[in-house]
């Protein structure tokens, strides 16, 4: 068997050779790989009428022969990008909802911007839309919050604080569950907890660096950017939220000594951290990828935090919609009132999609459908391999064709 994946390496190897490199980022656009992937910056620099495998580093060639030989996640991208493509511009006509008006500047933002971005556990992309439109964070920052709590305390440690359980209630509930504890990390009084369990002993500006140092690595250095007039204005308009962190402290949920000024302030500033789809969708595939970027091979988070964020992002993510967005959709989701979602497919890719007109629950109405027509068109839900559905698509399939 070794001898054979040799034998046809070799000839993979031996077919690179007579491309020109017009061909090959032919042949890499229709793979996804684009042409600004850090794993082939030797290969883009060189000129474009010439090409030779001798001014590539080994982990270059090796790369060109694995896109050459079909051995990525989604092997037929191509097609996969036709659907997903047709997916988008369907939703894309769904002009329902309305901006979050509660925080005065998320009211301002376009209605119409759409944006949807893929990225595998191999570092193929797809982009559609806005996708390079930054917006801020919101919610979808609760579960790299989680995260880095969980990477700096450990599982046990952390929910000593915080439940594992959906609230059934608004995001923003002022209540807590028969422990006097947060229901669970990703709604505000759980986001809050993370926050306040986040190296409480250093100065919020070194706490928040902390956080926004793990957003740099998970979007290889291109974000987080920060919206100040956000940060002023939900910092104005955040009662409730103090009222829920009054709450906790009344009942003794904080650990010992928490300053809640700054455990709010922290917050707060997490919220209006910025980001564009592709950077959220890089973000969303580490997690896919079990914690390690598919661009650099870094380890970001361990696989074990990570199989507790998803766990919890699966029917904890969506608001009071996710009971019924785990039942439709099946993969793990977080949303946030900015109109961002990000989809988590493990083993397979992150994909986000950002448009701000939100639906009763406060999740993006473009983002639910069209995660409801990804699941229903492939095969991703968390038991589709169960049922066996053939007039669904395996994007993983090798050498098939999707039409």
């Amino acid at each position: 068997m070794k001898s054979d994946k040799k034998a046809y390496t070799n000839r993979t190897f031996e077919t690179l050779s007579t491309l020109s490199r017009n061909d090959i980022c032919d042949i890499l656009t229709s793979k996804g790989i684009l042409n600004d992937d850090p794993r082939l910056d030797n290969f883009f620099q060189l000129p474009e009428n010439s090409f030779n495998l001798k001014e590539l580093v080994p982990k270059e060639v090796s790369f060109l022969i694995k896109i050459l030989s079909d051995d990525l996640v989604i092997p037929n991208f191509h097609s996969f990008s036709q659907r997903i493509l047709e997916i988008s511009k369907i939703v894309e006509s769904n002009c329902n909802g309305k901006v979050a008006d509660y925080i005065p500047e998320l009211k301002s933002v376009d209605p119409n911007n759409f944006a949807v971005c893929i990225t595998t556990i191999d570092g193929q992309c797809f982009n559609f839309g806005n996708y390079d439109t930054p917006f801020c964070v919101q919610s979808t920052c609760k579960p790299i919050n989680y995260c880095v709590a969980l990477e700096m305390l450990g599982e046990a440690k952390v929910h000593q604080y915080i439940g594992r359980e959906p609230s059934g209630q608004r995001f923003n509930e002022v209540s807590l569950n028969q422990n006097g504890l947060p229901h669970n990390p990703l709604i505000n009084s759980g986001a809050m907890m993370c926050c306040a369990l986040i190296s409480p002993e250093h100065s919020v500006a070194e706490r928040f660096e902390i956080v926004r140092k793990s957003w740099k690595k998970l979007t290889l250095n291109k974000g987080p950017g920060f919206d100040q007039a956000t940060y002023e204005s939900e910092k104005l308009t955040a009662n409730r939220n103090f009222a829920l962190a009054h709450l906790m402290q009344e009942v003794g949920a904080f650990p010992n000594n928490t300053n809640i000024e700054d455990t709010m302030d922290l917050y707060i500033r997490n919220c209006a951290l910025t980001l564009n789809a592709s950077n959220l969708s890089n973000a969303a595939a580490i997690l896919a990828n079990g914690g390690i970027c598919p661009f650099s091979q870094d380890r970001i988070f361990s696989s074990e935090t990570v199989k507790d964020c998803l766990t919890i992002m699966s029917f904890c993510g969506m608001y009071d919609f996710s009971g019924e967005f785990a039942f439709k959709v099946g993969i793990p989701a977080k949303s946030g009132v900015s109109g961002a979602i990000m989809l988590v497919v493990p083993n397979v890719m992150g994909i986000s999609v950002w448009s701000p007109n939100l639906d009763e629950y406060g999740n993006s109405v473009r983002g639910v459908e069209f995660a409801q027509r990804l699941t229903d068109t492939f095969n991703i839900h968390y038991f589709d391999s169960l049922v066996g559905n053939s007039s669904k698509i395996d994007p993983r399939r090798h050498f098939s064709n999707l039409d």
